[in-house]
């Protein structure tokens, strides 16, 4: 083997995000979730007012939690039941939103993954991370490209 940088291709990338869902799933364990329910908190902490059929067509459109239309109900249930959201029942028409419990969970583990970032991204140099991010996101509209094709 050499010391001389090699081209990316789809095997480190694939490590790469393995790697990072390794640390993610621990940081949401550590609190009481999974790392996908954690996500799928995000997702309703970012998007605001955000349906349930939004918040089910969006979890079904993402590659990332493997879900089809017919069990993009599975998360939202399974957070709802256990008192982290409200309003995610399949065909409800109101917001679903954090609850109490939910936003303290969701708030610890986000201190947590960013103190995690900041040492994981700290090893590697800004600019390097700002090309890199492009190119990921570029390799992942392609794939979704392909994928749908």
């Amino acid at each position: 083997m050499t010391d001389e940088p090699q081209v990316m291709n789809g095997m480190e990338i694939a490590e790469t995000a393995a790697s990072i869902q390794v640390l993610l799933n621990q940081t949401a364990a550590a609190n009481g979730i999974t790392a996908t329910e954690f996500l799928a908190l995000r997702i309703i902490a970012i998007q605001g007012d955000i349906t349930s059929v939004q918040l089910h067509d969006y979890l079904s459109d993402q590659f990332l939690f493997g879900l089809a239309a017919d069990n993009s109900g599975a998360i939202p249930a399974a957070l709802e039941e256990r008192g982290l959201i409200a309003g995610a029942a399949k065909g409800s028409t109101g917001p679903v939103v954090m609850t109490e419990a939910g936003k303290k969970i969701f708030d610890s583990i986000a201190v947590d993954i960013i103190a995690v970032s900041e040492k994981l991204y700290s090893a590697v140099d800004m600019a390097d991370l700002i090309t890199a991010t492009k190119v990921i996101l570029t390799l992942q509209a392609k794939a979704r490209e392909l994928a749908v094709a």
